[in-house]
């Protein structure tokens, strides 16, 4: 790879971070993750989790209010996207602002492609 290259990833990079993410996070293997969250559902398999009590499942005396049991195990409802998302750390809502960002940019380069174009000619006498 030359240094040309990796610049331009770096300031892509910059430009566009969670899309970075997403990018890193195809390398590090999120489609055979994904395609095994879906073969779990697929399979009848549910994910679950043990409840918590927050703040928000408690009264004014500390009653707990929410009636689920901190020693039962409660379904996920999170898609396998969602769980790639958060496991990966990508913001969904600020990766989607940047894809239609950069849609937005290969539109105005395609409005003027020869403006992003430098043709360097040498002189062929000496």
């Amino acid at each position: 790879m030359n240094n040309t290259r990796i610049i331009a990833e770096q300031e892509w990079a910059k430009k566009y971070p969670e899309a970075a993410k997403v990018s890193e996070a195809k390398l590090k293997g999120s489609q055979a993750i994904g395609a095994f969250l879906e073969w779990l559902q697929d399979q009848g398999i549910v994910l679950s989790q043990y409840h918590i009590h927050t703040d928000d499942c408690l009264d004014l005396d500390g009653r707990c209010e929410c009636g689920m049991f901190e020693t039962l195990l409660y379904s996920i409802h999170k898609s396998p996207d969602d769980l790639l998302f958060e496991y990966f750390g990508i913001d969904r809502q600020k990766y989607n602002q940047e894809q239609e960002a950069m849609l937005e940019e290969i539109r105005e380069y395609q409005k003027h492609p020869c403006d992003n174009i430098t043709i360097e000619r040498s002189d062929e006498n000496g």
